[in-house]
């Protein structure tokens, strides 16, 4: 089906071809939605779904890369963006050794490198998410630029801590939101905090209050990932020389 409208986008030019295209549409889109649930639930369909080659070589990566300029004018191609990037990112924030060396054969993160910067923020994010599990911090300088996305996850984290079901909810722009749970933020500024230049930008954000908050709070998992935050936080001491008093205060 993508290789049928990877250049129409499921734009048609009749009522016929609309008809036709709005059935083949919903068909692609209701499978990558499975892959995006299915992946955010299951290490072990991760793993499976990691070893259909064809997936990626023929719909997810050329589907990125052929559509980066056309998924903020074009709905269609927005909603497959988001599930692609996040169901390929769901399986590299599994952590799992065979997956991880599975689909980094595959060479998915430079089609999804311009997603970064997107007008879209959920795309943005999901962009960041996928590309901060998949690098290590040694190559983080590939994404450094987004800085937004980091001051939205520390925000994120904050409203998802408060709320009864540790989730924070983001509107999409086709009336449709994503939902983001507290550890699952946690973990990704986890992963992004080992890079010494985005330490100082989250916790220049806000982020030491929002750890405090979570440390004095009841739920052992957030509790958990706080201090795990907080580890890879103090490995460079550094990072604090010219830190606000209250961070400084937080952070002791």
């Amino acid at each position: 089906i993508f290789k049928a409208h990877a250049d129409d986008c499921f734009v048609a030019s009749s009522d016929e071809q609309k008809i036709a295209f709005g059935q083949q549409f919903e068909l692609l889109n209701s499978l990558l939605k499975i892959f995006h649930n299915f992946t955010d639930a299951s290490e072990d369909f991760c793993l499976a779904l990691s070893r259909v080659e064809c997936l990626y070589r023929d719909c997810a990566s050329p589907l990125l890369a052929g559509w980066v300029s056309r998924h903020v004018s074009v709905s269609q191609c927005r909603l497959l963006v988001n599930s692609v990037l996040g169901f390929v990112g769901n399986q590299f924030f599994k952590n799992n050794s065979d997956i991880y060396y599975t689909l980094s054969a595959l060479e998915l993160v430079e089609p999804v490198m311009p997603y970064l910067s997107s007008p879209v923020l959920n795309i943005k994010v999901l962009a960041l998410f996928l590309i901060a599990f998949a690098l290590d911090e040694s190559q983080a300088e590939l994404y450094e630029s987004a800085t937004e996305v980091m001051q939205f996850l520390v925000d994120s984290l904050k409203e998802a801590t408060k709320s009864d079901n540790r989730t924070c909810y983001v509107s999409l722009l086709d009336a449709d939101y994503q939902t983001y749970h507290a550890i699952e933020l946690a973990q990704c500024i986890n992963r992004l905090a080992l890079n010494e230049v985005n330490k100082k930008l989250l916790v220049g954000f806000g982020l030491l209050p929002v750890l405090k908050t979570m440390l004095d709070g009841e739920a052992e998992d957030e509790i958990a990932a706080a201090l795990d935050i907080l580890f890879t936080l103090s490995f460079r001491l550094v990072s604090w020389q010219g830190s606000s008093q209250d961070d400084r205060h937080h952070f002791s």
